[in-house]
């Protein structure tokens, strides 16, 4: 790796500027935020353009992860998947440690290896949408026949904190995280409660798509799902169910320019 160049600096957002910059351009971010449901391409466009608005050269660091993060305005696990696509593509190489960071690794942009690996994360995210869909849903059915009254009090006090005033996007994240966890432990069943882990260990990126979403519309959509459970009505659970899993499917397809049918019809139906 070759070291920095001298003229190279470290603005206060994180911006590594050549001097041949005009002056006012001095004061720009590294990388414009992202504004797109799709949004691990986005950014890997937007890191992209940064990259050679900034003229970075092979060995040379972007911004840190945490400075990145805030100035595309993406959580760490979207960024992540970003970073993974470029590091496979051969662009980056991201170094863990106190000597670690984001670097240029290649002054070659792959365009053709880039693509290829976007599709291969969006594959790897409609697999994952689809394992949710099968997952949660066989919890919340074990958990209609399995919970207790303290189950289904618990279930209902996370609703309940999605209407908290003001409530942030992060706190809001977090709530649907403990409805969900909150459901799985009401299916009284160690395996389901693991294999719901697994799923959200890969879900984080995906979720972050709800950075535009109103609090009161992901309320509703538990409170419906809740109802059902506590009236221990099936049919409902699963229309319930249905419109949940929608929420986040729908959006991503109509990202990807294809139909919820296309994508997601089959699994629903059980295929």
């Amino acid at each position: 790796m070759s070291a920095p160049r001298e003229h190279l600096t470290a603005l206060a957002r994180g911006a590594l500027l050549r001097e041949q910059v005009e002056p006012e351009d001095q004061d720009a971010p590294f990388a414009e935020p992202v504004r797109s449901v799709r949004t691990f391409e986005t950014a890997i466009e937007n890191i992209i353009a940064g990259i050679e608005r900034a003229r970075l050269r092979s060995g040379e660091r972007l911004p840190n992860e945490t400075e990145l993060a805030a100035q595309l305005g993406l959580s760490k696990p979207t960024l992540r998947q970003a970073l993974r696509v470029l590091e496979r593509s051969g662009l980056l190489a991201v170094k863990q440690g106190n000597a670690g960071g984001i670097f240029l690794k290649s002054d070659y942009l792959a365009t053709e290896a880039i693509s290829s690996n976007i599709a291969l994360e969006e594959s790897a995210m409609i697999d994952t949408l689809r394992a949710r869909r099968l997952i949660e849903g066989t919890i919340a059915r074990q958990a209609l026949v399995a919970a207790n009254a303290d189950d289904l009090d618990e279930l209902a006090r996370t609703v309940d904190l999605l209407l908290a005033k003001g409530i942030s996007m992060d706190d809001l994240l977090r709530a649907d995280t403990m409805f969900h966890r909150t459901v799985a432990r009401a299916a009284h069943n160690r395996v389901l409660e693991e294999a719901l882990h697994v799923v959200y260990k890969h879900f984080g990126p995906i979720r972050a798509a709800l950075q535009e979403t109103e609090p009161l519309r992901v309320h509703a959509i538990h409170q419906r799902q809740l109802v059902a459970m506590q009236e221990r009505d099936p049919d409902a659970l699963d229309a319930a169910l249905d419109a949940h899993f929608r929420y986040l499917e729908t959006p991503f397809a109509d990202a990807l320019g294809r139909s919820w049918a296309d994508l997601f019809a089959a699994t629903a139906a059980g295929r």
